[in-house]
Parts: structure tokens; C-alpha cells; sequence
């Protein structure tokens, strides 16, 4: 069915990772560790706030951290770095978000090849890829349609199977 790149890892190791918002009277978390090893599948639970969101954006480096380090695949994520962070989440994150940000003007096949456009990868095998992630979610006769014409829930699974087209080495969801 799916199968990561070759040489692709997705161990994840997070060590020490501190984060306040500025302004904010209380830190988001202190001190968090974790080590997942490839092939894991992790959840983190807990209420509205406690930082599940802001932790997935610290590891696919959407947003920055006061100290600590987070590794993937022996690759450190940097916090103060956008190219970087964008380069790295291209090579390694693919992430579903709480909202599918689907792009309006293009049909859900379209907006699944977006990220083989991007970098100009979109060939035949791409877009059958992409078809064939479109049928594992159930959505194989709605890819012609634009956002608007599918329900929440067909749209949030677009954009779970989205997050899967580059064949990522570590999948959050949030």
C-alpha cells in the first residue's frame, strides 16, 4: 500500500524542547522529550491548549521553540531558519493540518498534485500516485470536483491523503 522513500527515516527525537509565547505568563511545555523510532505511530492527547498544535508546527518547523533540539532522521530541524525549515519539510514532513486548506480554484486531484508541481516532479507516476492515494481514502469519483462541491469531512480526507504525495519519512497529523 504506502511505502516511505528508500533511506528515508523518520525517527524522531525531540530533547529538552522549552517554548513560551511571548507575552504569555505560562510556558506551552518545559523540558519535553521524546524518542520515536521509525515506523512508530505516536498520539498525543490532551484538552484544547495544552500545545498538541504548537508542538506538531515545532517539529515540522511552522514555528520556533526558546531551546532544546528536535531531530529527524539524524537531521536537525532548525528553528530560525524558513528555507531551511521549507526544504526540510519538502524532504521529510508531510502534515494534515486541522483544516485541509485545500486551494478553491483547483479540484481535489489539482490540489493533490500541487505538491509534485511545486518542484516540477509531476510526471505520469505522480499523478497516478496521486489518483491512487484519491481512492484510498474513498474520494475516486469526486477528484474533479473543486472544494466547495465536497463536504468537510471528503475535504479533510483530501487533505490527509495530500500529506501523503510525497511519500514523507514522518506524517503529523493534527
Amino acid at each position: 500500500m504506502f511505502e516511505s522513500t528508500p533511506n528515508a527515516t523518520g525517527t524522531l527525537i525531540i530533547d529538552g524542547l522549552h517554548k513560551t509565547y511571548p507575552g504569555a505568563e505560562h510556558p506551552v511545555f518545559t523540558g519535553y522529550s521524546l524518542n520515536l523510532p521509525d515506523g512508530c505511530l505516536c498520539a498525543i492527547v490532551g484538552v484544547s491548549g495544552v500545545g498538541k498544535t504548537t508542538l506538531l508546527n515545532c517539529i515540522a518547523a511552522l514555528d520556533t521553540w526558546d531551546s532544546g533540539n528536535i531531530t529527524v532522521g539524524g537531521e536537525p530541524v532548525l528553528r530560525d531558519d524558513p528555507i531551511q525549515g521549507a526544504l526540510y519539510r519538502r524532504r521529510k514532513v508531510g502534515m494534515a493540518f486541522q483544516w485541509p486548506h485545500l486551494l478553491p480554484e483547483f479540484t481535489l486531484l489539482e490540489n493533490m498534485e500541487i505538491p509534485l508541481r511545486i518542484d516540477d516532479s509531476l510526471n505520469e507516476e505522480g499523478s497516478n500516485w496521486c489518483r491512487h492515494l484519491m481512492e484510498l481514502v474513498g474520494l475516486q469519483d469526486l477528484m474533479d470536483r473543486l472544494p466547495s462541491q465536497v463536504s468537510g469531512g471528503q475535504a479533510a480526507r483530501a487533505g490527509l491523503a495530500r500529506a501523503l504525495v510525497r511519500k514523507p519519512a514522518l506524517w503529523l497529523l493534527d
